[in-house]
């Protein structure tokens, strides 16, 4: 820290900086974050895929967090991707990666690959994902 700086936590009682970027998650729920989360769960309810949209910085990313912790990971596998420019095989492959499988070179044996496993978490784990 520089000698000549405030040490704004001790001096405002914070139990840590709020101005780094990703040093604590701060849940403040506002209208927008609530609506998130009551399409997310209309989400989950329906067994569906979705993908959640918005400016940077607008909480996207704490709501999803915030809501995947809701949810009893008996009963869902949350798969998450930050990742915002892919073309379709780089989404099925990351995909599969994050479902646990290998990934394959083609969209097709991706696309097939990520059924079944779908397929097969949710008749022998009854897990949704």
């Amino acid at each position: 820290m520089n000698p000549g700086a405030i040490d704004y936590t001790t001096r405002y009682g914070l139990e840590f900086n709020p101005f780094l970027k990703n040093s604590k998650e701060i849940l403040i729920k506002t209208k927008e974050h609530r609506e998130a989360v009551t399409r997310l769960d209309y989400l989950a309810k329906l067994k569906g895929f979705g993908i959640l949209t918005g400016a940077s910085g607008k909480g996207k990313t704490t709501a999803i967090r915030a809501w995947a912790s809701s949810l009893n990971p008996a009963l869902y596998q949350v798969v998450y991707s930050c990742l915002s420019s892919l073309t379709a095989n780089d989404f099925y492959r990351n995909l599969a990666a994050e479902l646990g499988m290998e990934p394959a070179l083609r969209k097709s044996d991706n696309f097939r690959a990520i059924q079944e496993e779908i397929t097969r978490l949710f008749i022998e784990k009854k897990k949704t994902p």
